[in-house]
């Protein structure tokens, strides 16, 4: 990206942030952007600002318009954010075909410490689950028989048995105490139809 790309982006970032539509709201911001100029504070991105050192005699140099040479000295030590930032910059002024193979040299390496350390951490060995034997339970129902202590049906059409659920109750033959039927057990009112 150059550096007018960088400012014509910055540019429409701060006329989208401000809602300057008018000519003279972008009048009014265009200026404001010259005064933040001569402060040292230059767009360095879509949304960001760098703020130069004014002290600097290149500095001076450029806000007063003069034509400044950097020459090809380079910057020893650590590299700050503004070193990472130049970095960037110059990675992205490289031709398409060089910024692609850059990018994939960057993928190979990642890749490669990536499987190196996979195989570190497994000790080199791959992965192989064992097979486990799963137990097959097969389900039968079963059914419960509950018993009574009275004296099962002797005529053929009345009930001996009801099942509810799992459970089959074995029906005894209940009969009217006083005109009133209360079964202690499973049982079925004699002369009654079930």
């Amino acid at each position: 990206m150059t550096t007018r790309d960088i400012f014509e982006s910055y540019l429409q970032f701060r006329i989208d942030r401000a809602g300057a539509l008018t000519p003279g709201k972008k009048l009014s911001l265009v200026t404001e952007l010259m005064e933040e100029a001569l402060q040292g504070r230059v767009p360095v991105g879509t949304d960001k600002v760098a703020q130069l050192p004014l002290e600097s005699r290149s500095v001076q140099a450029v806000l007063a318009g003069e034509p400044v040479s950097m020459g090809q000295t380079r910057v020893r030590g650590r590299m700050d954010q503004s070193g990472a930032t130049a970095m960037l910059a110059r990675a992205q002024e490289l031709p398409p075909l060089q910024r692609g193979l850059l990018v994939l040299g960057l993928l190979l390496i990642f890749g490669l410490v990536g499987f190196l350390g996979f195989r570190l951490i497994t000790g080199g060995k791959a992965a192989v689950a064992e097979p486990t034997i799963t137990p097959v339970v097969e389900a039968t129902p079963q059914v419960a028989v509950v018993l009574s202590d009275s004296a099962p049906s002797k005529k053929p059409n009345d009930p001996a048995s009801i099942q509810v659920g799992n459970t089959s109750f074995v029906l005894g033959r209940g009969s009217l105490k006083n005109g009133v039927w209360s079964p202690d057990q499973a049982e079925w009112l004699g002369g009654s139809e079930v």
